[in-house]
């Protein structure tokens, strides 16, 4: 976990909320404050503090990477999303929501095709493109699944 701001509260957080990870199984949390490792800024946003941190990621070794950002830290079984995600045998996986075209400008907008691959992606569009005609359109909850290789 990749803290930047007001780290104490959310350190406390995953103290009590995440203990049911089993060491033994490799699982676990590990809580990074930022170090300005790469220049003298603080963290960007989420892939900034991602690439920023690199060296720890690859140190670790893991199978899988889930990233998330901030504001989506909160005691939630991501099984099943890993479990999609290796069963696609997809490198990555973009945790997704229909949300009506009028809020679409909010968020990060998804294009997939006819097996849910992502084939365009628009950041807070003026004009979303809806998902299928007179439907809601496809929007990036935040949430991603890495193959770590990848």
């Amino acid at each position: 976990m990749l803290t930047q701001y007001k780290a104490q509260s959310l350190i406390r957080h995953v103290e009590r909320s995440w203990g049911f990870l089993e060491a033994s199984l490799g699982e676990y949390v590990d809580v990074v404050p930022a170090q300005q490792q790469i220049g003298d800024g603080w963290y960007s946003g989420t892939a900034n503090a991602v690439y920023q941190n690199l060296g720890i990621l690859r140190e670790a070794r893991p199978d899988h990477v889930v990233v998330l950002g901030g504001d989506h830290v909160y005691k939630m079984d991501y099984s099943a999303l890993l479990a999609e995600h290796a069963a696609r045998d997809a490198d990555l996986t973009v945790c997704c929501l229909e949300v009506a075209l009028e809020e679409a400008r909010d968020f990060g907008v998804m294009t997939v095709d006819d097996a849910q691959r992502i084939v365009a992606f628009e950041e807070k569009p003026d004009r979303p493109a809806p998902l299928r005609a007179a439907r809601p359109t496809l929007a990036s909850m935040g949430i991603y699944a890495f193959n770590a290789d990848y």
